[in-house]
């Protein structure tokens, strides 16, 4: 019993640690802070707004309340299954097990990134590949580099590609 439990907190853990090689490790953000910049991305009931690597789906449910359509996406399949719980009840709202790298983000008004500086870089790549000219881009807590941000605080950036 006891080697099957080991077994599990070490699956538990290595997803966790993969997430820090392919994006980020999950660590929690500060809503109070974030619907700031909700706002200042105009999200509301005429947006699609997705947050790559939407952690357990916190702003997913805030983006929501506010009535956008909502997407997340999250690899790690323990972080997915409670965002998935947190917003089973929400009619505009999907979270997709999946890679940030491989989603299509075309199809959105808003995107949040929370992820580490050393994949800042790629991620201005896929978005200046794959957005329409307009789209608004949340950042948090690392800037990406190259562009300039439309609002900024301690620990997000706004900017409009």
């Amino acid at each position: 019993m006891l080697l099957i439990a080991s077994l599990l907190v070490a699956l538990v853990l290595s997803t966790f640690a993969i997430a820090g090689f392919t994006g980020a490790p999950w660590v929690p953000s500060r809503p109070k802070e974030l619907v700031d910049f909700l706002e200042a991305a105009k999200v509301g009931p005429d947006t699609t707004y997705c947050d790559l690597g939407c952690g357990t789906g916190t702003t997913l449910l805030l983006a929501a309340r506010a009535g956008a359509t909502v997407i997340g996406v999250e690899r790690n399949p323990f972080l997915w299954a409670i965002a998935k719980f947190r917003l089973r009840r929400v009619a505009n709202a999907r979270v997709l097990l999946g890679d940030l790298w491989t989603y299509d983000v075309s199809h959105t008004d808003v995107v949040m990134a929370f992820l580490m500086p050393k994949f800042m870089a790629r991620l201005d790549d896929k978005l200046t590949r794959e957005l329409r000219p307009g789209t608004r881009v949340i950042s948090y807590v690392f800037e990406i580099p190259g562009r300039r941000p439309i609002k900024k605080s301690l620990s997000a950036y706004l900017y409009r590609y």
